[in-house]
Formats: structure tokens, sequence, C-alpha cells
């Protein structure tokens, strides 16, 4: 290493120090706010989102162990080459991000990049492509909580896949129809049909996504302390309704935006902001995504880029299309607000959880069938083959 490399590497640490420095004595200068952002933050993940995601997200690692996303993704590995240029794998990583949300496929992007089975560009788009959310927090989280209408979150859902698509097939371009260039395009390999224990796979399922909420509902303080020391700094409004204010809150973190979202005046407005920040995905969620990449060489530029398009895409769809089919008895009026700090079981928050209970629930149960039939008949052919060897 020269001297100017070891130079500007210094250099690089010390700001970086100094930078997370900042941050700190923001939380020192202003301790109760900072404390109130961060409890508002644990509020919102413990009651809404951590009981919404746990049992959707249990159902869909169970599915993934069972080879369901596999078998529903090998039926479009070959529109997957034609539309997008991707290798027929990455049918697999847009059924699981679909389904389980951001940012679970991107690990299997990291591992189909550090087996060579795509080159760079591919593997940013295929991460980009794959970053959704998932219908669960669509539905439940934002169209019931935020809005008050679960056809306000079916709406939002379909825009957000139909744009997604749309966001895909742009940056794609010209290197549309092309085979994965450096790739053979030979068929993805079958799946073992070893149908593993249900009971290990629970407990797999289950460590899994309590550990992934974990992480979520840390991003997700993280992203409320940030957005009060910007409030408590002046770089936003104080009022928590303010345009400048709503827009940071998207960008921060998706869920926390479609709160702020919420507490604007015109339910048009508050749809579009929304439907951005769950296309955007948040910076929070971009830094789980990336943390999952590490050492595989893809690039953040071309990954935001991707995730910006999808939601300027979505957020068009969304302000267009709600005077003619938006859901005129949703609410854009602060629904899905903060419980005080402190309070037990009451206040707006909880409220909005009782009542989205019994809709998750029916999603559950239906989720929970799919499961067990795809279980069941992914398991036939094994079966077969093992009774004809007897």
């Amino acid at each position: 290493m020269t001297q100017r490399a070891r130079t500007g590497s210094r250099a690089l640490t010390f700001a970086v120090a100094v930078a997370a420095m900042i941050p700190v004595l923001g939380i020192l200068s202003h301790p109760e706010p900072v404390f109130r952002a961060s409890i508002g933050g644990l509020e919102l993940w413990w009651k809404i989102v951590f009981p919404a995601l746990l049992p959707y997200l249990v159902l869909i690692d169970v599915m993934r162990g069972y080879g369901v996303f596999q078998s529903l993704g090998r039926p479009f590995e070959g529109w997957m080459r034609r539309a997008f240029g991707l290798p027929g794998e990455a049918a697999f990583c847009l059924w699981l991000g679909a389904a389980a949300g951001q940012p679970s496929a991107a690990t299997v992007v990291a591992d189909l990049s550090k087996a060579g089975r795509l080159t760079r560009s591919q593997g940013e788009r295929l991460l980009s492509l794959s970053h959704l959310s998932s219908p669960a927090v669509i539905v439940t989280v934002v169209g019931v909580g935020c809005f008050g209408s679960w056809r306000t979150g079916v709406w939002l859902a379909a825009i957000h896949f139909a744009s997604a698509l749309l966001a895909g097939i742009a940056l794609t371009g010209s290197r549309r129809g092309l085979p994965p260039s450096g790739i053979a395009a030979e068929a993805s390999p079958a799946p073992d049909r070893t149908a593993p224990s249900l009971g290990r796979l629970l407990g797999e399922a289950v460590s899994s996504s309590v550990q992934r909420l974990f992480l979520l509902g840390s991003y997700m303080m993280l992203a409320a302390v940030s957005l009060e020391l910007l409030r408590q700094t002046g770089w936003i409004s104080r009022t928590g309704s303010g345009l400048p204010e709503t827009a940071a809150a998207a960008f921060a973190d998706s869920l926390i935006g479609a709160l702020a979202a919420s507490r604007l005046g015109s339910p048009q407005a508050a749809a579009a902001i929304a439907s951005f920040a769950l296309a955007w995905g948040g910076l929070s969620s971009h830094a789980q995504t990336f943390s999952m990449t590490i050492g595989t060489g893809l690039r953040y530029a071309p990954y935001a880029a991707g995730r910006l398009l999808h939601g300027l895409i979505a957020a068009a769809a969304a302000w267009l299309l709600w005077p003619i089919s938006g859901d005129r008895s949703a609410s854009a009026t602060g629904v899905f607000a903060y419980a005080p700090a402190g309070s037990s079981g009451s206040g707006p928050l909880w409220e909005t959880a009782t009542a989205a209970a019994p809709l998750f629930w029916i999603v559950s149960a239906g989720f929970a069938v799919f499961c067990a039939l795809a279980c069941g008949l992914l398991g036939l052919p094994h079966r077969r083959k093992r009774d004809n060897a007897r």
C-alpha cells in the first residue's frame, strides 16, 4: 500500500468516526425527545409489526424449506431470461421476495453471485427487482393500520407488484431477451425431494423469523431516533405533519414513512407517499440488504437507482389511480398513531391492532392451508419413488 493510500484510508476512518460522534452528541443533548421517539418506534414494532408478521414469516420459511418457491419459480425460468435477461434461478428469488418481503431474497442473490451464476450487473438488477414488501405488510399494517381499509391495502399491493415489474423491465433495457452473459443457461437443478422433519423445520423457521423481526425492530428504532434528531435540530418540521418530514420518514423507513403519510390531510397524497415508501423500502432496509451481500462486489448505486425508479412509478400510479379506484372510506388522518408512552392496551395503535387481527388470521389460515397442500404435493414424488423402490 502506498503512502497516499494509507493517508486516504486514515482520513476516511477519521471522517467516519467524526460522523458517528455527531448523532451520539445529538442523543446526549436531547435525551428526552430521543427516548420518546425510540419508545414510539418500539411500540410500532412490538404492537403491530411483530404480531402481524411472525406467523406469516414462519409459514413462509416452512414453505421455503419444503421447496414450494423453487417449484413455483420453475415455470417462470424462461420468462425471467426473456423479460429481464436473468438466469432461471432468478424466478425463485422473485417469488421469495414477493412472499416473504424485503430483504429475504438478498441472501439468495448473494449465494448466486458468489457461485458465479450471476454477473455483477445481473446481481444488482435482481437484488433491486426482488426487494419487495410482503402482502402481509401492505394489506395488514399499511392498509388496515394506516388507512383503516383492507381494500386500500389490496389496491396498494396491486400497484406495488405491477410497478415492480415495470421498473424491472425498464432497468433491463436493451439487455432484455439476451442470454445471461458469461453464464450457461442451463436449467436450474431440481430441488431435493426428501421431505425434512416438520418439527426441525418449524423450529428453525421460528428462530430465523424472530431473529429477522428483532433486526427489523432495531432498524425501525434507529430510523425513529434519526428522524427525531433531524426534527430537534430544525432540519425538518416539528409539527409531524409537514411534507419535508413525511419525505424524510419515507426515505428512512417504509413503515415509519407510511405512518407519517397517514397524517397528511389528503388521502390521495397519503396513498402516493405510502406507495413510494413501500417501493423504495427505506434506508434501514437497504442497510439490511447490503449487510447480507458483503463480499459479492454488488454496488449500491444501481440498486438504489432501481429502488428509486420503482418508488416513483408506484407513487405516480397511486396518485393517478386514486380518483378512479381508491377506497373513499379510507382514512388518512392518523389512524395509525402511536399510543402514549406508558399506556397499556389503549390508544389508536392498540385499537388498530385489534381491528386488524381477524383479517390477519384469515390470511394466515389461508397461507397455512396452501402450505399444507403444497408440502403434500411436493412430497408425492418422493413417496412414490420410495414405494416403487420397495
